[in-house]
């Protein structure tokens, strides 16, 4: 009786195994391409990431990063901001930020949020310099960047 159960459970996981899709990722989520991104976003740029902060918003605090805004190709941002950032560590397509480190940074301004800008981490486009080929061929096509506003 006990090999009958055994046997039942074997053929019935082989079987399962066998109806299984083979091209199953971890993790595929799709990051858009640099013209769709700039297209959905507010505002777009170059920034050096200094670090991770907290921001208070209704007395909640949120998780916030700083940045020194080099280039704009899209809106208005401030040389020194410390926005909001949306990231949940360790799902599809984190932006692993470093500090020192330059990215291409595409923000969306949250009406939740009075306006306020926010950088998508997850399953959203933010390359690293060295990672932005396709994001600065794309630039390219557009008027030169200015440069970020200074502090109001």
């Amino acid at each position: 009786m006990h090999c009958m159960r055994f046997l039942i459970a074997n053929i019935l996981l082989l079987g399962i195994i066998s109806v299984m899709p083979s091209g199953i990722h971890a993790c595929d989520c799709g990051v858009p391409s640099p013209q769709e991104a700039f297209k959905k976003s507010d505002v777009v740029f170059l920034a050096q990431f200094v670090g991770f902060r907290k921001k208070r918003f209704k007395q909640r605090s949120y998780r916030a990063i700083a940045l020194k805004v080099e280039k704009v190709w899209k809106g208005d941002i401030e040389a020194d901001v410390v926005t909001y950032y949306a990231d949940a560590p360790g799902w599809c397509g984190d932006l692993d930020l470093v500090a020192g480190q330059r990215y291409v940074l595409y923000a969306t301004r949250f009406a939740h949020l009075n306006g306020e800008l926010v950088v998508e981490g997850d399953c959203w486009r933010g390359p690293r310099v060295d990672e932005a080929e396709a994001d600065f061929a794309f630039f390219a096509t557009l008027p030169a960047p200015h440069e970020p506003a200074l502090k109001r």
